[in-house]
């Protein structure tokens, strides 16, 4: 059924938000740039799992654009891969973004995931008590 006046889609961001995506897009960037300037040959399932964090990540960035109410857990659940993946290589250390040796950019990666990481916990459960309170 359509109803007029028809609703204007304004799924704007706050500053913060939005300053969040770019930022986030460019940590993925920066890194995939990084590992193709060290690894002359990777695998198949690295690519695979390479190209589906991409794909992860625009559609986490994407979700929070859209102010969907799965951003949250699709956000905390890729940096969370992200720190689960930089500290299985920490511990093999493979020298990408400096894991394996103790360098600013690897620091600067990590802080940032980890922030993400606990920001987006936060508003998750914030998101799940709002929608508990709601119903009830």
């Amino acid at each position: 059924m359509v109803k007029y006046p028809e609703e204007k889609y304004d799924s704007r961001y706050s500053l913060w938000g939005d300053i969040y995506v770019v930022l986030h897009f460019l940590l993925v960037y920066i890194a995939f740039e990084d590992i193709a300037s060290k690894v002359m040959v990777i695998s198949p399932i690295v690519a695979l799992g390479g190209i589906l964090y991409i794909i992860l990540t625009l559609t986490s960035l994407g979700a929070i654009c859209d102010k969907m109410s799965y951003a949250p857990l699709f956000e905390f659940s890729r940096c969370a891969i992200y720190l689960i993946l930089d500290a299985s290589m920490s511990a093999t250390f493979i020298p990408i973004l400096g894991i394996g040796q103790v360098s600013t950019k690897a620091l600067i990666f990590r802080g940032m995931f980890m922030l993400s990481a606990t920001i987006w916990l936060v508003e998750g459960i914030r998101n799940m008590n709002g929608k508990k309170t709601k119903a009830e």
